[in-house]
């Protein structure tokens, strides 16, 4: 008795091979962070502000990172602290948990007070409608010597030519190119910038707190109590300075 097979079409896609340079692939990081180049360009120049919304990095990423380190520290105290009860008087323990929970709690609302508010695509359209670039891209190579492959599927493929001529009917590359980078260009625009002297006095406290996070794993790893008064006033100073930091930025 025979059998039908189907036998399915192999899939066919296209290259799309793009050139930027160093600036523009800096630009590209900042928006995109550390997903993969191709395809969120890929995805960006096919869905428009609906990808855009999505990935907008909604916060400072350096201001994140500081913040982001502290937090670390904190629970790796924190985690060196519950382990030593037992070995400390019970009130001193207590209080160098509050003093943590108080420092990330300050931390996180000086984040929370740099995010940028967007509740839908629409707010996030007007956002960067307000940023537009007046950008001229010169069609020589202008040092362009980073290359960037782009897979598209067929169906994806036949929406970027489709597109592409709706856009002044350039060459495909040049047309992503010009449109990603405008659009990165705005979305950068709409993040408000952090305070360079906020990072900064933000790194200095969290260099402090990760020294101390190193000085109680060291002992904890040692199986050595930890002098929980050392580290209380260590963290009393450190609690002080971002105290300083969120009555600055979030109090005021």
């Amino acid at each position: 008795m025979e059998q039908n097979t189907v036998i399915k079409e192999k899939a066919k896609y296209q290259n799309v091979k793009i050139r930027v340079n160093q600036n523009e692939y800096t630009l590209i990081k900042e928006i995109i962070g550390d997903d993969k180049v191709s395809t969120q360009i890929r995805d960006m120049f096919l869905d428009e502000q609906e990808f855009a919304f999505k990935n907008m990095p909604k916060i400072n990423r350096n201001l994140l990172r500081e913040v982001a380190m502290i937090i670390n520290n904190v629970n790796q105290i924190a985690r060196a602290v519950n382990e030593n009860k037992g070995r400390a008087r019970e009130e001193e323990a207590l209080f160098s948990m509050e003093l943590l929970a108080t420092i990330e709690e300050q931390v996180k609302e000086i984040l929370h007070k740099n995010i940028v508010k967007v509740k839908g695509q629409r707010d996030f359209k007007k956002l960067i409608s307000t940023n537009e670039t007046i950008r001229e891209f010169n069609p020589i190579n202008e040092n362009r010597k980073r290359e960037i492959k782009i897979c598209f599927n067929e169906k994806q493929y036949e929406q970027l030519i489709s597109k592409s001529e709706k856009l002044d009917g350039k060459p495909v590359a040049r047309v992503m190119r010009e449109y990603f980078i405008s659009q990165a260009e705005r979305v950068k625009k709409a993040i408000p910038p952090a305070r360079y002297e906020m990072v900064a006095d933000l790194n200095e406290a969290g260099t402090y707190l990760n020294d101390v996070a190193r000085g109680v794993n060291e002992r904890r790893k040692a199986g050595v109590s930890l002098v929980l008064h050392s580290v209380i006033v260590q963290l009393e100073f450190i609690q002080g300075m971002i105290e300083a930091i969120h009555n600055k930025e979030v109090t005021e």
